[in-house]
């Protein structure tokens, strides 16, 4: 039997363990927004593995994440072998039943919106709709805004993709309302633009000027993205838009 200060030395250690599992997490995720996919591959591959080691409260909830974040790295490496889409529903499968078993409900949503945006690629919009209930079910036991954010957001792309304009803005605006309460910048300003290029597709200059600013108020780098992104055919040449942008 452990005597309590080995104990203690025991818990700390596997304490250590799991921030560095977190760490790797964290510097996986910058990596693959900065899209260096390969070098966010073996980061994540260290967290899930740390992860899978550890003893530590909360080393779960890390490999799950982690699990999820490899299966977004693993769709994005064009250099996969033909197998790949097999592998990802495994990582999705095991990140859905180690959530399941420890009661991580955003966890389970991550896992359905991932499941939703790979049937949006695979042409799968039947599905889709159903996929993104499901998730709203888990979001309901969460009780965190921005999963609710995410699948609203998730919800008003899909409707952008079916060209149901009307539909989209609606989500968008349902997660700019989920986003606000959780308080994420990064997240408000993605669905404020997500507003401007569906407002911009249905003709409504105003309210695309009004969500563009708030945008870029936030984040100033989407001046770049607005330069060049066609949802703004309609209004681009306008002194308006070009006073924002430059």
């Amino acid at each position: 039997m452990l005597d309590s200060l080995e104990f203690k030395k025991k818990m700390a250690n596997n304490q250590d363990k799991l921030e560095l599992g977190r760490s790797y997490f964290v510097y996986a995720e910058i990596l693959f927004h900065f899209n260096q996919i390969l070098e966010a591959e073996t980061a994540c591959e260290k967290s899930i593995e740390i992860a899978e080691l550890s003893n530590a409260k909360n080393s779960e909830k890390i490999l799950v994440d982690s699990l999820l974040l490899m299966t977004k790295i693993m769709e994005s490496n064009k250099t996969q072998g033909p197998n790949k889409n097999d592998i990802i529903e495994q990582y999705l499968d095991e990140a859905f039943k180690i959530a399941e078993k420890v009661e991580y409900w955003s966890g389970i949503v991550k896992n359905y919106i991932i499941k939703s945006q790979r049937n949006k690629k695979q042409n799968k919009a039947d599905l889709i709709t159903k996929i993104l209930e499901t998730a709203i079910i888990f979001a309901q036991k969460s009780e965190n805004s921005k999963d609710y954010g995410d699948i609203y957001e998730e919800f008003g792309l899909f409707y952008y993709s079916q060209k149901d304009y009307e539909q989209a803005v609606q989500y968008f605006k349902q997660a700019n309302e989920k986003y606000t309460q959780s308080n994420n910048l990064l997240d408000l300003a993605e669905i404020f633009y997500n507003i401007a290029c569906t407002s911009s597709l249905m003709h409504l200059p105003e309210e695309t000027i009004i969500n563009l600013k708030k945008t870029i108020e936030i984040k100033p780098y989407y001046k770049t993205i607005a330069k060049k992104d066609k949802d703004f055919a309609g209004i681009n040449k306008e002194d308006i838009f070009l006073d924002i942008i430059k």
